[in-house]
């Protein structure tokens, strides 16, 4: 697996992890929109810090060795 795709693979379980922890600790104690909002403002900062995008993953990576293939 290459980094990139390590990564967001990462964030994405970043991402998952905030949700479950966010509906976990506040469920019950504040608003559902307010719950909803926390989450994505937290999960906007974890795609802030780790801008990786799918493009960037498909992308190939061409070697000069790469036409031997």
């Amino acid at each position: 697996m290459n980094a990139q795709l390590e990564m967001l693979s990462a964030r994405e379980q970043l991402m998952e992890d905030i949700d479950a922890i966010v509906d976990g600790e506040l469920n019950g104690i504040i608003s559902d929109g307010l719950r909803d909002e926390l989450v994505r403002r937290l999960c906007d900062a974890a795609c802030k810090n780790f801008p990786v995008t799918l493009k960037e993953v498909a992308q190939p990576h061409f070697t000069a060795d790469s036409d031997r293939l």
